[in-house]
Parts: C-alpha cells; sequence; structure tokens
C-alpha cells in the first residue's frame, strides 16, 4: 500500500481543519504518512491573499465547519507573519517523531486561539506540551538544513502537481481540501479490501 502525503501549511483555516479531522483517523488506516510542510514566501502573500468577498466567505466558511467540528474559529492578527519560522520548527520536531502533535497544537494556537505562532512563546509552549525540548526546537529554526528543505518542498509543488493546501496525495492520486480528505480514505479503504459504499444509489451517502 502506498505511504500517504499530506502537504499543508500553517497560514491555511482548512489545512487545519483537514489535519485535525485526519488526526481522528490515522491510528486507524494502518499505513505510513508524511506531513510536508509549505512555507509560503513573503514576496508571493500578497498575490495569494484572497481580498473582499472571498476572503470573508473563507471567514465564514472555517467558522461553519470548525462549529461543527466542536472548535471555535478565531482569526489570527495580524494574519501573516515569517512563515519560515513555524514551519522550520516544525521539520525539527518531525525529526523527533512528532509531527501530527506538533503541527495540531501549532494550528490550535494560530486558528483556536488567535496568536502568532511565530513567536518564541507559542512555539516553546506547543514543543512543551508534545514533550519536546523547547530550547532544541528553537535552536533548529534557523538550521540551513531546515531552511533548505522548505526551500526544496516549494521548488517541487509544480512538479508534484501541488496547488493548495491541504492536498492528500495517495499513490498517483491527488485530494485538495480537507472535504477531500473522506474520498482519499475511500481509496486506501479500497485497496485495502474494504467495502466502501455504491454512491450511485446515494449520492449524499459518506464516500466509505
Amino acid at each position: 500500500m502506498s505511504a500517504l502525503k499530506i502537504y499543508f501549511s500553517f497560514r491555511s483555516p482548512y489545512a487545519w481543519l483537514g489535519c485535525y479531522r485526519f488526526a481522528s483517523v490515522a491510528g486507524k488506516l494502518d499505513m505510513e504518512y508524511e506531513l510536508i510542510p509549505v512555507s509560503p514566501p513573503r514576496k508571493k502573500l500578497e498575490e495569494i491573499t484572497p481580498v473582499g468577498s472571498k476572503m470573508e466567505y473563507i471567514r465564514e466558511d472555517a467558522s461553519r465547519i470548525a462549529r461543527a467540528y466542536g472548535l471555535e474559529y478565531r482569526r489570527p492578527e495580524p494574519f501573516d507573519c515569517d512563515w519560515s519560522v513555524p514551519h522550520a520548527a516544525f521539520l525539527a520536531a518531525a525529526e523527533a517523531g512528532k509531527a501530527l502533535d506538533f503541527a495540531l497544537g501549532m494550528f490550535n494556537c494560530r486558528f483556536c486561539e488567535g496568536r502568532d505562532i511565530s513567536g518564541t512563546d507559542v512555539i516553546e509552549s506547543v514543543s512543551k506540551l508534545c514533550g519536546l525540548d523547547p530550547d532544541e526546537i528553537m535552536q533548529s529554526v534557523p538550521d540551513r538544513k531546515h531552511r533548505r528543505r522548505l526551500l526544496e518542498i516549494l521548488s517541487r509543488l509544480d512538479e508534484e502537481g501541488i496547488f493548495g493546501v491541504p492536498t492528500f496525495v495517495y499513490g498517483e492520486q491527488r485530494f485538495w481540501g480537507n472535504d477531500r480528505l473522506e474520498w482519499c480514505i475511500r481509496e486506501i479503504y479500497r485497496d485495502a479490501g474494504k467495502e466502501v459504499p455504491d454512491l450511485t444509489s446515494d449520492l449524499l451517502a459518506r464516500p466509505f
């Protein structure tokens, strides 16, 4: 069975929701997975930031979905920061075997508490909650190895067909968006020999 790749960014509320839901099923899938951080460069932020009614819709939509999951969405102010900092910290946490725990902790601070997750206080507190040495994580942030890794990921996005987050990649198939997680799991179940619903008989049924 193919490993699952999950492209995410701490900037995206939909990546938050997708990773939160993935965490609830990760242990049941019996497969390897990799969280891959997409850290947008500062020079790209203006062109990828929604404006006007689209931005208002995203706030409305993220809040609505979060409430359904028992979460409360709080838009961080300011919305942007130096994204290389939290994503480099994530890489260090992932090396220590705490990728998903650290990602969820950072997402919680950002979208449930509205905090600036590039701040030392946030990274240190999440590190402690994950059982990591906060000093070691912070010392790793400026590490050239991690910065190179973030740049390498960005340079390969087009090649790998990644144009948004979250994107779940299973084998040769891509599933873009929080609402596509079910479809990804459907394919995983199918390959594992598990029965999946026949959607032709119920168009509103869960896909797995």
